[in-house]
């Protein structure tokens, strides 16, 4: 019996959000050749070189552009600076690969 309640209440939800959704909301059908999920530095730049290519591409992200884990990160980035002891940006990116 609890499983006809609850089989009845899905349902009965469901019907409560396609009636909700479709009466509520105009929905639009898109189309693209490519998605990407995610809008960081390496999404965007996917999404560009994908559009540069042709493709008809669409970024989808759950944060706000400019909160992106990309820019978010503060991080820095290893660098060889003329202005310090002998450096070279090959020992910087040899350490992290």
């Amino acid at each position: 019996m609890l499983f006809v309640k609850q089989v009845q209440s899905k349902r009965a939800w469901r019907l409560f959000l396609r009636r909700s959704i479709t009466t509520g909301y105009k929905i639009v059908d898109h189309t693209f050749d490519a998605v990407v999920v995610g809008a960081g530095g390496a999404g965007l730049r996917a999404a560009m070189g994908l559009a540069e290519g042709g493709m008809k591409t669409a970024v989808v992200t759950k944060l706000f552009p400019t909160r992106s884990h990309t820019v978010a990160a503060q991080g820095g980035i290893n660098a060889a600076l003329g202005n310090m002891n002998p450096d070279d940006w090959r020992w910087h990116f040899l350490r992290h690969c």
